[in-house]
């Protein structure tokens, strides 16, 4: 058996090209995951060499095996050496795992909707702010004679509507990251 790995590590690519695969692994590959027979074994060394370890368990008839698992794909290693017996895919968590992260999922979303819906108020805010003062800088420019007068004018409606320019794409950012956040969502649904 290779030494005892931490929860959460990686197999390794080292150690995968020292592992074994049984004929059950690579039939069930073949089976639940469509990969062809010559192409299992490959397919399984490199899942399992990214493959992170979870812990001991058995199965049904309770043999004992180690979980490593890679993109929602377990892999069960015999005990006492690395020989890949099975490989299956998980889609489903009990409710005593699911239920709590389900939990920090939505708060996470609803923390994200308020600041996204108080960014947004903020942004119409100030938009609205510095249409008043391009409104008010027309309305100095039309009233004006002077022609330096109606050139800084101009100048400063420039600037103002270049911070709209501003305030639209930091607007977009962070509905970007609002929507980056819901699609993560879909990898624990």
């Amino acid at each position: 058996m290779s030494s005892v790995i931490p929860i959460g590590e990686p197999f390794g690519t080292a150690s995968q090209a020292q592992a074994a695969v049984t004929t059950h692994a690579l039939d069930e590959a073949q089976r639940k995951f469509g990969i062809p027979r010559k192409q299992a074994d490959g397919w399984i060394r490199s899942r399992l060499a990214y493959a992170q370890y979870i812990g001991m368990a058995t199965n049904d008839n309770g043999d004992p095996g180690r979980i490593f698992a890679y993109n929602r794909i377990c892999l069960i290693l015999d005990p006492a050496k690395d020989v890949v017996v099975t490989v299956y895919p998980r889609t489903v968590a009990p409710p005593s795992l699911t239920n709590p992260i389900r939990g920090i999922i939505e708060k996470e979303l609803r923390k994200s909707k308020r600041k996204l819906n108080a960014f947004e108020k903020r942004t119409r805010l100030d938009k609205a702010d510095i249409r008043v003062e391009i409104a008010e800088c027309e309305r100095r420019a039309v009233r004006t004679k002077s022609s330096n007068v109606q050139a800084s004018c101009q100048a400063r409606i420039n600037a103002l509507n270049e911070q709209l320019t501003l305030l639209d794409e930091d607007l977009r950012k962070a509905q970007a990251n609002h929507s980056a956040l819901l699609k993560g969502v879909t990898v624990f649904v």
